[in-house]
């Protein structure tokens, strides 16, 4: 809104977009907060739903017929990977064990809890994950723990397979999720390749920097028009960022999705050389599925990018329009 000020050329200011105007704290906060929900409703609404979907036509478990933790074993040793120190763990063959102590009491350590154990020295194991598991932030470690048990649980049930990399351990139920193995061994075949290795350790750090800093910059930058363009090399990139967060954050996905597609065309060939070609077509299939919820992640972290930036912005104007 325009100050009307005594008719002087030295008083006379230009009119000032709303969007110039010092939005207050409790302004900043609840559109922060209403664009943060936003981003999280969106991203969940496709786990639970679309993800699952495609989840489930994943044609994953085994022909009893086919012993495929024989297979899997004789694929590490034909790959070389089992001389590179790379290992299956097969859920299936895995029991819960009673441990005794010194002054006879007992423990019980649960599958859970030894694939926990696993996934555990995986992270110590890697430089990067080292220094996030390390925080002292009780946020941090809360979060941590609550990631590291949703997939030890995941793995326990044999809904998901992994590969541990920093320690070349892929665990997995070959009864449940057989088919699923020569996926995540050609993620290993990456690791002992100059392209797949680059594309590996561009993963977690492209992922985090190229999702936080898109939609942290939207959510806390004021929307510019031509008539409030920005001013400095400073405003022109956030404003660049800010206009284009929900694009960036699809891109930081491009290492991901491109490494597990080549992790999966590494792995279809493998199975060519074990296994029948409709079983062969089944794991294709497995796969594709498998690329795609990758992929539908990817445009669906931009899409939650985008509405966020969107609602932040409808919940500022309506907070400056009320003042007005």
């Amino acid at each position: 809104m325009v100050q009307i000020s005594p008719i002087n050329a030295a008083n006379i200011k230009p009119a000032q977009n709303n969007n110039e105007r010092r939005v207050g704290f409790g302004t900043g906060l609840l559109a922060y907060m209403g664009g943060d929900i936003t981003n999280i409703i969106i991203n969940q609404a496709y786990v639970r739903t679309l993800n699952e979907k495609l989840m489930n036509m994943v044609p994953q478990k085994p022909d009893p017929s086919i012993k495929m933790d024989e297979i899997l074993e004789i694929a590490l040793e034909k790959s070389n990977l089992k001389n590179k120190g790379v290992k299956i763990i097969d859920i299936s063959k895995l029991a819960d064990t009673t441990i005794t102590a010194a002054d006879g009491s007992q423990t019980v350590y649960t599958v859970t809890n030894q694939i926990k154990d696993l996934i555990e020295n995986a992270v110590k194991a890697s430089p990067f994950h080292k220094k996030i598991a390390n925080s002292k932030n009780p946020i941090i470690k809360t979060l941590i723990q609550r990631v590291n048990n949703g997939i030890a649980t995941q793995l326990t049930n044999g809904i998901n397979a992994a590969n541990l990399l920093p320690v070349n351990t892929i665990i997995l139920d070959t009864q449940k999720i057989g088919y699923s193995a020569f996926h995540e061994i050609g993620h290993s075949l990456n690791k002992f390749s100059k392209t797949g290795k680059i594309l590996q350790k561009m993963r977690t750090p492209i992922q985090l920097i190229g999702t936080t800093i898109p939609i942290m910059t939207a959510l806390l930058t004021n929307k510019r028009t031509n008539d409030n363009p920005p001013a400095n090399i400073w405003q022109k990139t956030t404003t660049f960022i800010k206009e284009n967060a929900g694009k960036l954050v699809t891109l930081a996905f491009v290492p991901i999705v491109t490494e597990e597609i080549i992790a999966t065309v590494k792995g279809n060939k493998l199975a060519k050389e074990f296994l029948p070609k409709n079983i062969v077509k089944q794991i294709a299939k497995s796969n594709a599925f498998g690329a795609a919820t990758y992929i539908g992640t990817a445009l669906f972290a931009g899409l939650g990018a985008f509405a966020a930036n969107k609602v932040r912005d409808k919940i500022v104007a309506a907070k400056l329009q009320a003042k007005l």
